[in-house]
């Protein structure tokens, strides 16, 4: 009898055990935050001031994680994307005013400038561009001028283990054209910066840059007697785009002179 009572006493007490175990309640997981989302970040662009072969702006931002600006001449025809910006622009501090100074310009030449900021997600905001033509060098009177409205060709080819840039220029408001043979090492990719002076092709060598110059006009080819250009070549990452400028000078025997100021792409004619 005393067993008996002892064997219900167990059963009772596991059940009560198994019962209160299946109603406890599951155990709710605690729900997250929601996450806040980053701000947009904002980049602006105000020029200050200019010269013939600078140009000085403000970068102004905020809410961004890495701020980038990029200077290109506007003679270029491809569009500068978001990411061109970010991937080749210079590195600027974030979340203020900043003074930049883009150098090394074309004389006369126009450029954009653009910005991009990017915020905490990667998300990137681009600035409205600035447009901005650098002041033009000074060109002394002569008795030929070519400065209006030019067509260039540039003929390009190996001439005695040389590169031979031979550059038409052509000002349609006068009808002059002024043809100039540039000799540079023939491993350059684009007529390079520098002063190109007067020379016969006689001495051409890789040491030295020589040109050779002729003027058309009325039906007669004129030469010189001594003069210089003076060449200045940006090249355009973005579009694979050089844009040169020439500020010529010459006198002839007859004491007449030819100038020549040019700023854009010339149109090749490569070999």
């Amino acid at each position: 009898m005393n067993i008996m009572k002892l064997l219900v006493a167990f059963l009772a007490s596991s059940l009560i055990f198994v019962a209160c175990d299946v109603d406890k309640p599951a155990s709710q997981p605690t729900p997250e935050e929601p996450k806040e989302e980053a701000k947009s970040a904002t980049v602006s662009l105000t020029l200050t001031t200019k010269t013939q072969n600078t140009i000085t702006f403000t970068v102004l931002s905020g809410d961004a994680s890495e701020v980038r600006w990029l200077c290109v001449a506007q003679s270029m025809t491809n569009n500068v994307e978001a990411e061109d910006i970010m991937t080749l622009g210079h590195v600027v501090e974030a979340n203020g005013s900043v003074e930049v100074v883009a150098e090394n310009l074309i004389a006369g030449a126009t450029y954009e400038i653009h910005a991009a900021a990017s915020n905490s997600d990667g998300k990137i905001t681009v600035a409205s561009a600035l447009v901005v033509m650098t002041d033009e060098a000074a060109v002394a009177e002569a008795t030929y001028q070519l400065c209006g409205n030019l067509t260039v060709s540039d003929y390009v080819q190996d001439t005695n283990g040389l590169r031979n840039d031979y550059v038409s220029f052509y000002d349609t408001m006068s009808g002059l054209t002024l043809f100039i043979d540039f000799y540079s090492p023939i491993d350059g990719k684009y007529l390079p910066t520098g002063r190109y002076p007067l020379g016969d092709g006689s001495s051409m060598t890789t040491a030295q840059e020589y040109t050779y110059l002729t003027l058309y006009t009325n039906g007669d080819l004129l030469r010189f007697e001594s003069g210089h250009a003076d060449v200045g070549a940006s090249y355009d990452a973005v579009t694979n785009t050089t844009i040169h400028s020439v500020s010529a000078y010459y006198t002839m025997a007859s004491g007449e002179t030819v100038s020549l100021q040019f700023s854009g792409v010339f149109s090749d004619k490569s070999y």
